[in-house]
């Protein structure tokens, strides 16, 4: 399966060493530099540099050539945008996102993300999901 991570810092990078036990393609869109570039050079995955809300990358081969698309980014509008213009430029595309703040957790599945998560939820209660089923 090919997935794409969109930013997500030490988060990306966790997921990037699960996905690729399980003998997962990777593509990770990053920001920043080369910086921290470090922790999964060693890995076999495709790196490319920019915003994911900059529609020139989310409409990259790579990108859109993706199962998965996860997005990462700090910012609950940015994590929205970059999954919708997935969804709606690939429509067989699934998309995950983290939620920064959980109100908007139905609400992001409710417009057509398949899978938002709240960091801050999971760590406070991860049966706390459950209940809002």
């Amino acid at each position: 399966m090919l997935v794409t991570i969109i930013e997500g810092g030490e988060l990306s990078y966790t997921l990037t060493r699960i996905l690729r036990l399980f003998n997962h393609s990777i593509n990770i869109v990053k920001q920043e530099s080369e910086a921290n570039i470090d922790k999964i050079v060693d890995q076999e995955i495709h790196v490319i540099y920019g915003t994911g809300i900059d529609v020139s990358i989310l409409s990259k081969p790579c990108i859109s050539q993706s199962d998965v698309v996860i997005s990462l980014m700090d910012n609950d509008a940015d994590n929205l945008a970059a999954c919708l213009y997935i969804k709606e430029n690939y429509c067989n595309k699934k998309t995950i996102t983290r939620v920064n703040n959980p109100k908007y957790m139905k609400r992001f599945e409710q417009l057509g993300i398949d899978i938002a998560f709240s960091s801050a939820l999971i760590a406070l209660n991860p049966m706390s999901l459950d209940k809002e089923q």
